[in-house]
């Protein structure tokens, strides 16, 4: 049995030292810079350069400053990060690399524990669809702190079987908890549902579970009031509020109260229609969409056998009904998507682990998600030279540290290496310095019209407008301003 895991041991550090190298040698390729990325990356280069906890790329809240509106776990731990390799684009998106190769381990270990993963074959079927899917790819391509929160949602779900099963590490369930809530409350709903359901299926242990929710109550309560600590610290307390505002159903209760009123956005009022959000829900990750409907139609034919494994029928539950909360609560983003995803890729084990047989159906699944739909498409069909493109266009235009311009997310990586000035176009015009240089306007982007908007405004205040420089593939307009 132990020669058994050493070569389990073996194949999972090979697979995911392949996928690492891979990932880091075309990371530049696909997605190039965008809103998302910047809005989270640019406080922790701040603070990592200058020790300063400023950002130039995001929105004001509540009449306050901008600041990184986020909870801010992510932050911290890229600063740290960033203080060992550097600033570049590699060594940001680096980052999210280690934290799903270090997430990959816990599932694994997990799985392994459950005698999920019974054969080579199986794991490696196991780390192609954790590894080379193109919604999941995207996601740890990029610089959200997702993944950050997948990992330690990962390390409870860990830590809670541990306990049930082993009788040790439940305090971890406190820190778990913690770091959860401190990397992303998205999260936080869901291992709720997750131990309430266990509260009735683990019937033998259900004082454990019991002393686990308490342990997960005591630990939201931290976690909020370090959240507000933060928060209040930085002189921003009405930003803490700006966590609540995100889900719709949120909104419209806080708006009511006249304390919170001025920290919601109204935009989060009015949203699609329920059908059309519940919809979004179920299609937005193709992977899953595919996967989770050969998982139902394999459980309707073989549901007694797979019924025994009480964790499958969670995994199934669990992978259909998140999208199904996050429509009512809010609206599904596909960063969002690993929430059930993850448990999909787990009850399609639990199936193998019963049926055998079934493995060569979700070969053939894997081989047309890593191909048609995964990474491999993505490698293939990126602009390969577009990053560069950017890199070249910036380097001609020979400027100074102490340039001041405002510009798209796309460049991002470039300008902030030369000047700590840079501004982008999410900053409120009411915080922009009135010496702004340029305007680098990227098209096709979020907000890109607000450059467009700041542009217009310089004209109507008699400021003469220079088109200097422009390159099409992506489309960028370089403007002087005088």
């Amino acid at each position: 049995m132990v020669e058994k895991k050493d070569s389990y041991l073996y194949i999972f550090i090979s697979v995911t030292i392949f996928f690492v190298i891979v990932n880091l040698l075309t990371i530049t390729w696909s997605p190039l810079p965008w809103f998302d990325e910047v809005w989270f990356v640019d406080t922790a280069v701040n603070f990592s350069q200058n020790g300063e906890w400023r950002t130039t790329a995001q929105l004001s809240f509540g009449g306050e400053s901008p600041i990184a509106l986020y909870p801010p776990l992510y932050q911290y731990c890229l600063s740290a990060w960033l203080w060992f390799t550097g600033f570049s684009i590699v060594s940001v998106r680096s980052f999210n690399l280690f934290i799903v190769a270090i997430a990959s381990w816990v599932l694994y270990r997990t799985l392994l524990d459950m005698n999920l993963i019974k054969n080579k074959s199986t794991l490696f079927l196991f780390l192609l669809l954790f590894w080379g899917t193109g919604m999941f790819a995207w996601s740890y391509r990029n610089g959200r702190p997702d993944m950050l929160n997948m990992l330690f949602s990962l390390f409870f779900v860990r830590a809670y079987f541990q306990y049930v099963t082993e009788n040790k590490r439940q305090w971890l369930l406190l820190l778990w908890t913690v770091l959860v809530l401190f990397s992303g409350l998205q999260a936080c709903p869901f291992i709720f549902i997750f131990l309430i359901y266990c509260l009735f299926v683990y019937k033998t242990e259900r004082k454990k579970t019991v002393f686990a929710l308490g342990l997960y109550g005591i630990g939201i309560c931290v976690g909020l009031l370090l959240l507000w600590t933060h928060f209040s610290l930085l002189e921003h307390p009405k930003s803490f509020f700006w966590q609540f505002s995100q889900s719709e159903s949120l909104s419209k209760l806080l708006y009511k109260i006249p304390f919170f009123k001025d920290s919601i956005e109204i935009s989060n009022l009015s949203s699609f229609s329920l059908s059309d959000k519940i919809i979004e829900s179920y299609v937005t990750n193709k992977n899953y969409l595919i996967l989770t409907g050969v998982n139902s139609i394999l459980f309707l034919f073989y549901w007694k056998r797979i019924a025994r494994i009480v964790f499958a029928k969670f995994c199934l539950v669990f992978s259909l009904i998140v999208p199904l909360f996050m429509a009512l609560f809010g609206h599904i983003m596909s960063f969002y998507t690993w929430m059930y995803y993850l448990p999909a890729l787990v009850f399609m084990l639990c199936i193998i682990s019963e049926i055998k047989k079934q493995i060569f159906v979700y070969w053939g699944i894997a081989i047309f998600f890593t191909i048609i739909l995964g990474l491999t498409r993505t490698l293939i069909t990126a602009d390969r030279k577009a990053y560069d493109r950017i890199s070249e266009f910036i380097d001609r235009q020979q400027f100074d540290s102490n340039l001041k311009i405002l510009s798209g997310y796309k460049p991002y990586y470039q300008l902030r290496s030369i000047t700590n000035n840079a501004y982008y176009s999410v900053y409120p015009m009411e915080w922009l310095p009135e010496d702004i240089e340029y305007v680098l306007e990227t098209t096709d982007e979020h907000h890109s019209e607000n450059l467009e908007k700041y542009l217009r405004l310089k004209q109507s205040e008699g400021k003469t407008i220079f088109k200097m420089d422009s390159i099409n593939s992506p489309r960028m307009i370089l403007y002087h301003i005088e």
